[in-house]
């Protein structure tokens, strides 16, 4: 238990550390994408900005509209929300292509650009030559919701809005804002691979600390691959690649040693582990916790086929550890939160058994793994002490029957070879095989 209250202290302290002082990334939408008016119309532009990670200290006020081939006639007002909505109103005066970019010069991540190009005619009966945008200066100087002025904006300058990206565009657009942050999950990835394969258990737990501390704190939960799935759905392919990094990376690596990434790398596993008392914790009866773990199956199928409908990622506005890691949320993903955090005081890791979207996928994929834990039949003494000591976080190990010469069986789809079983057993009866030696 002293150790259990030492990681909930360390996990309260890491959260007031690195509490968000600095901007990370947000998501820009501008509609409509591409209309076309002619001379002397107003167009009412729709901005929705959404600060996806942490609380972005940058105001959204200071939030630059530049125009090529009109002026801005009425700047808006913010209406704050999930997401801020700015209307701005745009009256096109030269025939031609016009450009209207909103940017945000984030001092984290540098320039966060998201533009709609407008093909503007001339009025029936009159004729004008087509004049193109005007290449644009430096570091945006307008800001909404103030007295904002004109500035040409590069006509050849490559779209940014998500959908709009080619295939091509998507699959390195974000290395330029996201290769350090890539970069740095990468490396915990890679120790908590080396760890595992050096079988370095008493490592594991600190690794989870620090993956906590850098890719859940500091990162603020991006780049994470947990809700990366839904991502892809929404279509949206400003980050695509880095997206499709994240996905295939743990379901890769999931083919040949089942789901690692959970027991040794993800921030959202830690926060759970750290945070569970062994004194307060309560077995989940088999009879319940095997039909709940179907619930995270139902709950992907679900959210994908809301995502595919609607474009938007439901699931990512109220996950309750995106708010824990960023300090921001809707009140629901508050509620949410406390309820995941007082559950793993008491069941070791909730979410990732009921509940994670990545943790079904990787289900699905770690049967096909040729590494899984497995009984030696030579050496096991039918003890039951793996069993019946509770030492599993995700309920995986059982027995294949009530017998005295019962085996362990251990689930490949919710093992998350924490090792836990290996150090238990006395006989060494247990481990990480490529064949079954059962």
């Amino acid at each position: 238990m002293k150790k259990s209250l030492l990681y909930i202290l360390l996990v309260f302290l890491l959260s007031f550390t690195v509490a968000p002082s600095q901007a990370l990334a947000c998501a820009m939408k501008l509609t409509p994408e591409s209309p076309s008016v002619t001379v002397g119309d107003v167009v009412t532009l729709r901005l929705e900005l959404t600060l996806t990670h942490r609380t972005c200290v940058l105001p959204i006020e200071q939030t630059a509209i530049k125009v090529a081939g009109g002026e801005i006639i009425d700047p808006g007002v913010w209406k704050k929300g999930s997401p801020n909505v700015l209307e701005i109103k745009v009256k096109f005066t030269q025939p031609g292509d016009a450009i209207v970019r909103i940017e945000r010069n984030c001092s984290k991540d540098g320039l966060h650009t998201v533009e709609t190009k407008v093909k503007v005619t001339s009025k029936p009966g009159t004729e004008a030559a087509s004049v193109p945008a005007a290449s644009v200066p430096g570091a945006p100087t307008a800001t909404a919701s103030s007295a904002v002025t004109t500035s040409p904006v590069a006509a050849s300058a490559p779209e940014k809005s998500g959908r709009s990206l080619s295939w091509q565009q998507a699959l390195t657009a974000w290395w330029p804002s996201y290769a350090g942050h890539f970069l740095s999950w990468l490396a915990v990835f890679s120790a908590g691979l080396i760890l595992y394969l050096g079988k370095k258990h008493s490592l594991r737990k600190p690794l989870l600390l620090f993956s906590l501390f850098l890719t859940g704190f500091y990162l603020g939960g991006c780049p994470g691959p947990v809700g990366s799935w839904y991502y892809l759905l929404t279509g949206n392919r400003g980050v695509m690649g880095l997206v499709l990094f994240l996905l295939l990376v743990p379901i890769l690596f999931s083919l040949f040693w089942g789901r690692i990434f959970c027991g040794w790398m993800c921030p959202i596993g830690a926060a759970q582990e750290l945070i569970s008392i062994k004194r307060f914790r309560f077995k989940m009866p088999t009879a319940v916790d095997q039909p709940l773990k179907k619930l995270k199956y139902v709950l992907l199928a679900g959210f994908s086929l809301i995502t595919l409908w609607t474009g938007v990622n439901y699931f990512g506005h109220h996950e309750p550890f995106k708010t824990l890691f960023n300090f921001d949320g809707s009140a629901l993903s508050f509620v949410l939160l406390a309820l995941v955090l007082a559950w793993s005081i008491v069941t070791e890791r909730p979410f990732c058994r009921y509940i994670c979207p990545l943790g079904a996928i990787l289900a699905i994929t770690s049967r096909c793994s040729r590494c899984k834990i497995n009984p030696d039949r030579s050496s096991c003494i039918h003890c039951h002490l793996c069993a019946n000591s509770g030492c599993c976080p995700t309920g995986a190990l059982r027995m294949d029957s009530a017998g005295p010469a019962a085996l362990p069986i251990i689930d490949a789809a919710e093992c998350i070879h924490c090792g836990k079983c290996e150090q238990k057993c006395p006989r060494n009866a247990l481990s990480d095989n490529n064949t079954d030696k059962s």
